[in-house]
Protein backbone atom coordinates (compact mmCIF):
# COMPACT_ATOMS: atom_id res chain seq x y z
CA UNK A 1 0.00 0.00 0.00
CA UNK A 2 1.12 3.58 -0.62
CA UNK A 3 2.39 5.23 2.53
CA UNK A 4 1.01 8.69 3.22
CA UNK A 5 3.73 11.26 3.87
CA UNK A 6 2.42 13.96 6.17
CA UNK A 7 3.99 17.38 5.80
CA UNK A 8 3.62 20.23 8.28
CA UNK A 9 0.58 18.61 9.86
CA UNK A 10 1.19 20.49 13.10
CA UNK A 11 0.67 23.82 11.37
CA UNK A 12 -2.23 23.21 8.97
CA UNK A 13 -5.01 23.59 11.53
CA UNK A 14 -3.34 26.73 12.89
CA UNK A 15 -3.79 28.69 9.65
CA UNK A 16 -6.63 31.20 9.58
CA UNK A 17 -7.58 30.27 6.01
CA UNK A 18 -7.96 26.61 6.97
CA UNK A 19 -10.06 27.36 10.07
CA UNK A 20 -12.25 29.66 7.95
CA UNK A 21 -12.62 26.95 5.31
CA UNK A 22 -13.86 24.42 7.88
CA UNK A 23 -16.20 26.97 9.46
CA UNK A 24 -17.67 28.04 6.10
CA UNK A 25 -18.37 24.44 5.09
CA UNK A 26 -19.94 23.60 8.44
CA UNK A 27 -22.24 26.62 8.21
CA UNK A 28 -23.44 25.53 4.78
CA UNK A 29 -24.31 22.02 6.00
CA UNK A 30 -27.40 23.56 7.61
CA UNK A 31 -28.88 24.33 4.16
CA UNK A 32 -30.28 21.81 1.69
CA UNK A 33 -27.96 18.84 1.32
CA UNK A 34 -27.48 19.18 -2.45
CA UNK A 35 -26.56 22.85 -2.07
CA UNK A 36 -24.22 21.97 0.79
CA UNK A 37 -22.42 19.31 -1.29
CA UNK A 38 -22.14 21.75 -4.19
CA UNK A 39 -20.66 24.43 -1.92
CA UNK A 40 -18.15 21.96 -0.50
CA UNK A 41 -17.08 21.04 -4.04
CA UNK A 42 -16.80 24.72 -4.98
CA UNK A 43 -14.64 25.65 -1.96
CA UNK A 44 -12.42 22.61 -2.43
CA UNK A 45 -11.92 23.43 -6.11
CA UNK A 46 -10.81 26.92 -5.08
CA UNK A 47 -8.24 25.90 -2.46
CA UNK A 48 -7.28 22.31 -3.26
CA UNK A 49 -4.40 22.87 -5.68
CA UNK A 50 -2.49 25.24 -3.44
CA UNK A 51 -3.29 23.33 -0.23
CA UNK A 52 -2.18 19.96 -1.61
CA UNK A 53 0.99 21.52 -3.02
CA UNK A 54 1.95 22.41 0.56
CA UNK A 55 0.39 19.61 2.64
CA UNK A 56 -0.07 16.75 0.18
CA UNK A 57 -2.75 14.15 0.96
CA UNK A 58 -2.76 15.23 4.61
CA UNK A 59 -4.91 18.23 3.65
CA UNK A 60 -7.83 16.01 2.58
CA UNK A 61 -7.32 13.66 5.53
CA UNK A 62 -7.41 16.49 8.06
CA UNK A 63 -10.42 18.16 6.43
CA UNK A 64 -12.35 14.89 6.35
CA UNK A 65 -11.63 14.38 10.04
CA UNK A 66 -12.65 17.93 10.98
CA UNK A 67 -15.87 17.73 8.96
CA UNK A 68 -16.48 14.13 10.10
CA UNK A 69 -17.10 12.87 6.58
CA UNK A 70 -15.28 10.41 4.34
CA UNK A 71 -12.49 11.41 1.98
CA UNK A 72 -14.39 9.94 -0.97
CA UNK A 73 -17.34 12.18 -0.09
CA UNK A 74 -15.10 15.22 -0.50
CA UNK A 75 -13.90 13.99 -3.88
CA UNK A 76 -17.50 13.30 -4.97
CA UNK A 77 -18.44 16.86 -4.05
CA UNK A 78 -15.55 18.16 -6.15
CA UNK A 79 -16.73 16.03 -9.09
CA UNK A 80 -20.26 17.35 -8.57
CA UNK A 81 -19.19 20.99 -8.69
CA UNK A 82 -16.87 20.50 -11.66
CA UNK A 83 -19.57 18.73 -13.67
CA UNK A 84 -22.33 21.15 -12.63
CA UNK A 85 -20.83 24.59 -11.82
CA UNK A 86 -24.36 25.92 -11.32
CA UNK A 87 -27.30 24.20 -9.63
CA UNK A 88 -30.26 24.34 -12.00
CA UNK A 89 -33.82 24.24 -10.70
CA UNK A 90 -34.16 20.65 -11.89
CA UNK A 91 -30.88 19.57 -10.30
CA UNK A 92 -31.84 21.23 -7.03
CA UNK A 93 -34.91 19.03 -6.77
CA UNK A 94 -32.90 15.80 -6.97
CA UNK A 95 -31.61 13.94 -3.93
CA UNK A 96 -27.89 13.74 -3.23
CA UNK A 97 -28.16 9.94 -3.34
CA UNK A 98 -29.51 10.12 -6.90
CA UNK A 99 -26.90 12.64 -7.99
CA UNK A 100 -23.83 10.80 -6.78
CA UNK A 101 -25.06 7.32 -7.79
CA UNK A 102 -26.67 8.18 -11.14
CA UNK A 103 -25.11 11.37 -12.45
CA UNK A 104 -21.51 11.07 -11.27
CA UNK A 105 -18.96 8.41 -12.33
CA UNK A 106 -19.13 5.25 -10.25
CA UNK A 107 -16.15 4.86 -7.91
CA UNK A 108 -13.96 1.85 -8.65
CA UNK A 109 -13.64 -0.83 -6.00
CA UNK A 110 -10.04 -1.50 -5.11
CA UNK A 111 -8.70 -4.89 -6.11
CA UNK A 112 -8.42 -7.50 -3.36
CA UNK A 113 -4.68 -8.04 -2.92
CA UNK A 114 -4.03 -8.93 0.73
CA UNK A 115 -0.43 -9.12 1.90
CA UNK A 116 0.79 -12.57 3.03
CA UNK A 117 0.04 -13.61 6.59
CA UNK A 118 2.98 -14.29 8.94
CA UNK A 119 4.53 -17.75 8.92
CA UNK A 120 3.81 -18.25 12.63
CA UNK A 121 1.13 -19.73 14.90
CA UNK A 122 -1.10 -17.73 17.22
CA UNK A 123 -3.45 -18.56 20.07
CA UNK A 124 -5.48 -15.36 19.85
CA UNK A 125 -6.78 -13.68 16.71
CA UNK A 126 -8.43 -10.26 16.93
CA UNK A 127 -10.07 -9.19 13.68
CA UNK A 128 -11.93 -6.12 12.47
CA UNK A 129 -12.95 -6.99 8.88
CA UNK A 130 -13.72 -4.08 6.54
CA UNK A 131 -17.19 -5.29 5.58
CA UNK A 132 -18.56 -4.28 2.20
CA UNK A 133 -22.16 -3.05 2.25
CA UNK A 134 -25.07 -3.25 -0.16
CA UNK A 135 -25.27 0.43 -1.08
CA UNK A 136 -22.61 2.86 -2.37
CA UNK A 137 -23.36 5.31 0.47
CA UNK A 138 -22.56 2.74 3.14
CA UNK A 139 -19.54 1.19 1.46
CA UNK A 140 -17.82 4.46 0.51
CA UNK A 141 -17.28 5.53 4.11
CA UNK A 142 -15.35 2.33 4.82
CA UNK A 143 -13.56 2.31 1.47
CA UNK A 144 -12.22 5.80 2.22
CA UNK A 145 -9.99 4.25 4.84
CA UNK A 146 -9.55 0.60 3.83
CA UNK A 147 -10.22 -1.71 0.87
CA UNK A 148 -13.64 -3.21 1.63
CA UNK A 149 -14.12 -6.97 1.31
CA UNK A 150 -17.23 -8.98 0.51
CA UNK A 151 -18.21 -12.28 2.10
CA UNK A 152 -16.60 -14.38 -0.60
CA UNK A 153 -13.26 -12.58 -0.26
CA UNK A 154 -13.26 -12.94 3.52
CA UNK A 155 -14.19 -16.63 3.34
CA UNK A 156 -11.44 -17.11 0.76
CA UNK A 157 -8.95 -16.19 3.47
CA UNK A 158 -10.05 -19.25 5.47
CA UNK A 159 -7.19 -21.62 4.61
CA UNK A 160 -4.62 -18.89 5.22
CA UNK A 161 -6.10 -17.97 8.62
CA UNK A 162 -6.31 -21.62 9.66
CA UNK A 163 -2.63 -22.01 8.81
CA UNK A 164 -1.63 -19.45 11.48
CA UNK A 165 -3.85 -20.89 14.26
CA UNK A 166 -2.49 -22.93 17.11
CA UNK A 167 -4.47 -26.04 18.04
CA UNK A 168 -6.07 -24.05 20.86
CA UNK A 169 -7.07 -20.70 19.44
CA UNK A 170 -9.68 -18.03 20.14
CA UNK A 171 -11.08 -15.57 17.61
CA UNK A 172 -12.55 -12.19 18.50
CA UNK A 173 -14.20 -10.71 15.41
CA UNK A 174 -15.95 -7.35 15.11
CA UNK A 175 -19.20 -7.28 13.17
CA UNK A 176 -21.80 -4.63 12.58
CA UNK A 177 -25.46 -5.54 12.96
CA UNK A 178 -25.90 -5.17 9.20
CA UNK A 179 -23.24 -7.80 8.54
CA UNK A 180 -24.07 -10.51 11.07
CA UNK A 181 -25.38 -12.59 8.17
CA UNK A 182 -21.86 -12.62 6.71
CA UNK A 183 -19.92 -12.95 9.95
CA UNK A 184 -20.99 -16.48 10.84
CA UNK A 185 -20.02 -18.05 7.47
CA UNK A 186 -16.67 -16.24 7.70
CA UNK A 187 -16.10 -17.61 11.21
CA UNK A 188 -16.76 -21.14 9.94
CA UNK A 189 -14.54 -20.66 6.88
CA UNK A 190 -11.72 -19.61 9.18
CA UNK A 191 -12.07 -22.88 11.08
CA UNK A 192 -13.79 -21.63 14.25
CA UNK A 193 -17.02 -22.40 16.09
CA UNK A 194 -19.10 -19.52 17.39
CA UNK A 195 -19.25 -19.33 21.21
CA UNK A 196 -20.61 -16.02 22.51
CA UNK A 197 -20.24 -12.24 22.09
CA UNK A 198 -19.50 -8.91 23.69
CA UNK A 199 -21.20 -5.60 22.97
CA UNK A 200 -19.59 -2.20 22.58
CA UNK A 201 -22.10 0.50 23.53
CA UNK A 202 -20.81 3.63 21.77
CA UNK A 203 -23.02 5.95 23.86
CA UNK A 204 -23.54 8.57 21.15
CA UNK A 205 -26.16 8.47 18.42
CA UNK A 206 -25.09 6.88 15.12
CA UNK A 207 -27.05 6.64 11.89
CA UNK A 208 -27.96 3.04 11.13
CA UNK A 209 -29.98 1.02 8.63
CA UNK A 210 -33.21 1.20 10.64
CA UNK A 211 -32.42 2.52 14.12
CA UNK A 212 -29.72 4.52 15.84
CA UNK A 213 -26.83 2.05 15.61
CA UNK A 214 -24.95 2.98 18.74
CA UNK A 215 -23.47 -0.45 19.33
CA UNK A 216 -21.15 -2.93 17.66
CA UNK A 217 -20.76 -6.65 18.27
CA UNK A 218 -17.56 -8.51 19.11
CA UNK A 219 -18.17 -12.15 18.17
CA UNK A 220 -16.16 -14.76 20.03
CA UNK A 221 -15.32 -18.13 18.48
CA UNK A 222 -12.89 -20.89 19.24
CA UNK A 223 -11.15 -24.07 18.20
CA UNK A 224 -9.73 -26.60 20.63
CA UNK A 225 -9.50 -25.23 24.17
CA UNK A 226 -10.43 -21.60 23.66
CA UNK A 227 -11.63 -20.36 27.07
CA UNK A 228 -9.41 -18.14 29.23
CA UNK A 229 -7.55 -20.01 31.97
CA UNK A 230 -8.65 -17.54 34.62
CA UNK A 231 -12.43 -18.06 34.47
CA UNK A 232 -12.96 -16.00 37.62
CA UNK A 233 -11.34 -12.99 35.93
CA UNK A 234 -13.43 -13.56 32.81
CA UNK A 235 -16.66 -13.70 34.82
CA UNK A 236 -15.86 -10.32 36.35
CA UNK A 237 -15.69 -8.65 32.93
CA UNK A 238 -18.98 -7.15 31.76
CA UNK A 239 -20.03 -8.41 28.34
CA UNK A 240 -21.38 -4.93 27.56
CA UNK A 241 -18.69 -2.26 27.51
CA UNK A 242 -19.98 1.33 27.55
CA UNK A 243 -17.27 3.47 25.95
CA UNK A 244 -17.62 6.67 23.90
CA UNK A 245 -16.46 6.20 20.32
CA UNK A 246 -13.47 7.91 18.75
CA UNK A 247 -13.70 10.42 15.90
CA UNK A 248 -11.27 8.21 13.97
CA UNK A 249 -13.10 5.96 11.54
CA UNK A 250 -13.67 2.41 12.82
CA UNK A 251 -11.19 2.82 15.69
CA UNK A 252 -11.99 0.37 18.46
CA UNK A 253 -11.53 1.27 22.13
CA UNK A 254 -8.23 0.62 23.86
CA UNK A 255 -10.15 -1.17 26.60
CA UNK A 256 -10.81 -4.20 24.39
CA UNK A 257 -7.09 -4.73 23.79
CA UNK A 258 -6.53 -4.53 27.54
CA UNK A 259 -9.28 -7.08 28.21
CA UNK A 260 -7.75 -9.56 25.77
CA UNK A 261 -4.28 -9.06 27.20
CA UNK A 262 -5.60 -9.80 30.70
CA UNK A 263 -7.55 -12.87 29.60
CA UNK A 264 -4.81 -14.41 27.46
CA UNK A 265 -1.47 -13.20 28.85
CA UNK A 266 0.43 -16.29 27.72
CA UNK A 267 -0.91 -16.55 24.19
CA UNK A 268 0.71 -15.21 21.04
CA UNK A 269 -1.60 -12.56 19.63
CA UNK A 270 -2.24 -11.25 16.14
CA UNK A 271 -4.59 -8.51 14.98
CA UNK A 272 -5.99 -8.88 11.47
CA UNK A 273 -6.95 -5.76 9.50
CA UNK A 274 -5.00 -3.70 12.00
CA UNK A 275 -4.66 0.06 11.61
CA UNK A 276 -1.76 0.53 14.03
CA UNK A 277 1.04 -1.39 15.69
CA UNK A 278 0.88 -2.50 19.32
CA UNK A 279 3.52 -3.79 21.74
CA UNK A 280 3.29 -7.53 22.29
CA UNK A 281 1.13 -8.11 19.21
CA UNK A 282 1.73 -9.12 15.61
CA UNK A 283 -0.30 -6.85 13.37
CA UNK A 284 -1.44 -7.54 9.82
CA UNK A 285 -3.25 -5.22 7.47
CA UNK A 286 -3.24 -3.57 4.07
CA UNK A 287 -1.51 -0.44 5.34
CA UNK A 288 0.74 -1.83 8.09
Amino acid sequence: MTETVRVNEETLIDHNWYRQLVEDIKVHTSIKIVEAKHYLGKRMTEVRKQAEATYGSYFIEQLAEDLQIGKSEIYRCIEFYQKYPEISQTLGKLSWNYIHTKLLPKPKKRKFQPPPLPDKKYGLIYADPPWEYDTPESTKAVDDHYPVLNKQELCWMGDRVQAICEDNCTLYMWATTARLNWAFPVIEAWGFKYLTSMIWDKVEHNLGWYFSANHEILLIAGKGSSRPKDTKLANNIDSVQVISKSNIHSKKPEEFYEILEKLYPERKKIELFARNTRDGWTVWGFGI
